[in-house]
């Protein structure tokens, strides 16, 4: 894989960065990264923000990556750090050759701006509050809040992407901040699972706005404690810096359900604008049945704040079962922790906690079989269940 150049273009109200790449037998095309012509002040000139965008996608193809113009010198250094991160988290992505040229780096000072990635979520709520109340040590406070269509699916696949914008800036006009909405179709060309990318992807989107930003926030996705392998994590998001620009992972003091506990669940602009669904069947608002939904919910409601969000149901949904199923067992710990300390809502407690207890059977079954004699039959036995999985469907 191979970047052939970089280039700034301004046409039709846009500014874009845009990079020609050329793939396996002679294959070109374009990334693109597209901002509002009133943007163009932040949007970088350099193949810095191709060094993330490309470097995942090059790994699984297991091609060398050959990036032409000269790039960031500490991003370069970082690069075999990131590449043994990566490969030993998950298979698919093997070390490759890079080649590629240190920039020149001049002395002179960082730009003023401070970008953090919003979505709307409990994570981009807790950084977005935590800079208000001048609590973020890492970076000076917030300017710009960032959204980008086409980072965490294709443009194509997108629902609801105009609405999320929306509040947004809602956002940032109540706090006084500046928003930047792109656009870019980095997903279109690179499909990788987004658990996996979503650190790069970001990272690539944050040195598109170099020119204008000295620091960027990425919120985490898990604290210190519960960080597990994740394209954006405390282990790597800051490997992806650049001399003009760090990216710093913000907020992994604090579990999700302490994220909610301490600060989200009393933030008045997040009662009216928080947005957390992954089915958008709730259009502008939250679904309140999907995993991502209820596990908010149950949050709220051991804090007994669920009525003052705006943007959720009133009450939970009355069959938790398949919500509850399909989260995580770290994250339905966290709430069992905080409806233990809070009191309140023990019939929820005793769902998740039969949940817990399920799924702890049956991994200590699975590790017995596993260990056993009966070993070598498992691979028969789910054979066994998947067929009478397809006739029960049939």
């Amino acid at each position: 894989m191979k970047l052939h150049r970089a280039m700034r273009r301004t046409e039709a109200g846009w500014c874009r960065l845009v990079g020609e790449i050329e793939r396996g037998a002679g294959s070109r095309f374009e990334v693109t990264f597209s901002f509002h012509e009133a943007d163009a002040t932040l949007v970088a000139d350099t193949a810095d923000a191709f060094v993330p965008a490309l470097l995942l996608p090059a790994m699984a193809a297991g091609e060398p990556l050959e990036i032409v113009p000269p790039v960031s010198p500490l991003l370069l250094r970082r690069l075999p750090q990131l590449q043994a991160i990566f490969s030993s988290w998950f298979p698919r992505y093997r070390i490759v050759p890079v080649c590629a040229q240190p920039r020149a780096e001049s002395a002179s000072p960082r730009a003023p701006g401070v970008g953090a990635f919003f979505s709307g979520g409990v994570d981009s709520f807790y950084t977005l509050r935590k800079s208000l109340l001048g609590e973020t040590q890492e970076a000076p406070a917030v300017t710009h809040l960032l959204f980008f269509h086409g980072l965490e699916t294709t443009l194509a696949a997108r629902r609801g992407g105009e609405a999320s914008e929306a509040r947004v800036r809602a956002v940032a006009r109540d706090t006084g901040l500046a928003c930047v909405a792109g656009t870019t179709d980095l997903r279109t060309h690179f499909p990788l699972p987004w658990g996996e990318y979503c650190g790069a992807g970001l990272a690539a989107a944050a040195h598109a706005l170099s020119a204008g930003l000295g620091s960027v926030l990425i919120p985490s996705t898990d604290s210190y404690g519960d960080a597990i392998p994740w394209g954006s994590h405390p282990l790597v998001d800051e490997r992806w810096s650049t001399e003009r620009t760090p990216v710093l992972c913000d907020g992994a003091e604090a579990t999700r359900a302490r994220k909610i506990e301490r600060l989200v669940a009393y933030d008045p602009l997040a009662r009216r604008n928080l947005r957390v669904c992954i089915e958008n069947e709730g259009g502008d608002f939250n679904c309140g049945r999907c995993h991502k939904c209820v596990r908010t919910m149950i949050a709220l409601c051991a804090l007994d704040v669920l009525g003052e969000f705006e943007t959720f149901p009133g009450a939970l949904p009355a069959n938790l079962g398949p919500a509850l199923a399909d989260d995580d067992t770290i994250l339905l710990e966290q709430n069992l922790d905080l409806l233990g300390r809070t009191g309140r809502a023990p019939m929820l407690a005793a769902a998740i906690l039969r949940v817990l207890r399920g799924r702890r059977r049956r991994l200590a079954l699975r590790t017995l079989l596993e260990n056993s004699l009966a070993a070598p039959l498992l691979p028969t036995l789910r054979a066994l269940r998947a067929r009478l999985g397809q006739r029960r469907g049939a």
